[in-house]
């Protein structure tokens, strides 16, 4: 082979490598480009809809918030009443008096109350409780379905600065460490494809079933397996939690909520590992944790009488049961 032919053959294999790596990048772009287009279409028509239990707004800092000022009704005799701050319940008092204890009760659809009425959830039930024996407290549910750990970080974070409160409960849960909104809201591209480096190759894996590592949505034995990246990002959002509040010098209680079904109840437990995991970052950190699911067996009470028929969120019963718990995990050191 002549030096000429060689020299157009090396020319020709670069100018196609670069070809193909520019089309990799467009591609690449457009996809991207694409799937926040749609994102933010389906988020003005979920905003738009009033078939939907929750309305939201996009929000940079901290992923999607509660939209304020409303009232939604998922099905006859429920509503759920989003305050002018845009949590779930009464308006807050911008000044309160710093004699009140404030507990901040931050989590997710376990937290905001799924399926009950606004003095139906367990903050607003902790709150009448601790009034009943005598600590005038306020509790203020910043639950948000839909939220997972970094979630709780952030608002966390935020509100410490807007309330400071006197004690902040966390209530995790075994999907805490999958992207947001699953299922529920319209999900953010950027928060899907966190662990994924090229979202057009993900998006082609999962539609010609190629084998890949990082999926988007994973069972939580996979995603609190060790050395899973989305382990990792929970651990740390875990660990930045505790940390806020140790410098706030506010006082911490983590809620672990199970699955809970007949099953869930018995002893072979298939999400044991993921309970496991909060009780071991709790306890290398420092942190009281509440594990409801042995409260309830030790209870002895019957599992299907704490949750709504074929849904597995808390009833009235069951957020009561978890009010007992955190009102006496308190004992009146608020």
């Amino acid at each position: 082979m002549t030096s000429g032919l060689r020299k157009k053959l090396g020319l020709a294999v670069f100018g196609t490598t670069v070809g193909l790596a520019l089309t990799m990048v467009v591609g690449e772009i457009a996809i991207r480009m694409s799937l926040m287009r749609e994102f933010r279409q389906k988020v003005q028509q979920f905003n738009a809809s009033a078939g939907f239990e929750y309305a939201i707004t996009p929000d940079e800092a901290i992923g999607y918030r509660l939209k304020p000022d409303q009232t939604i009704r998922p099905k006859p005799g429920i509503a759920y009443t989003i305050n002018a701050q845009g949590f779930r319940g009464s308006p807050v008092v911008e000044k309160r008096d710093p004699k009140v204890p404030c507990i901040l009760f931050i989590g997710d659809s376990f937290t905001f109350g799924y399926g009950v009425n606004d003095d139906e959830t367990f903050p607003a039930i902790s709150e009448r409780l601790l009034r009943d024996s005598g600590t005038e407290a306020e509790c203020l549910n910043l639950g948000v379905t839909g939220y997972n750990l970094a979630n709780y970080r952030a608002a966390l974070a935020e509100n410490l600065k807007l309330f400071d409160p006197d004690a902040v409960v966390v209530t995790v849960y075994l999907n805490d460490a999958e992207p947001t909104n699953r299922g529920v809201v319209p999900r953010d591209p950027r928060e899907s494809f966190r662990d994924v480096w090229f979202w057009s190759r993900h998006e082609l894996a999962s539609q010609w079933d190629w084998p890949h590592r990082k999926r988007i949505d994973e069972d939580p034995l996979i995603s609190f397996s060790e050395g899973h990246p989305k382990r990792r990002d929970a651990r740390r959002a875990f660990r930045e939690i505790v940390e806020l509040c140790e410098e706030a010098g506010v006082t911490l209680l983590f809620v672990s909520a199970p699955l809970v079904w007949r099953s869930d109840f018995s002893g072979d437990y298939k999400y044991a590992p993921v309970q496991r995991a909060f009780r071991d970052w709790a306890g290398e950190l420092g942190a009281p944790l509440v594990d409801v699911r042995d409260a309830v067996l030790k209870s002895g009470r019957p599992a299907e009488g704490l949750v709504i028929p074929n849904d597995g969120h808390f009833n009235l019963q069951g957020n009561e049961f978890v009010a007992g718990l955190i009102v006496a995990e308190f004992g009146g050191n608020l």
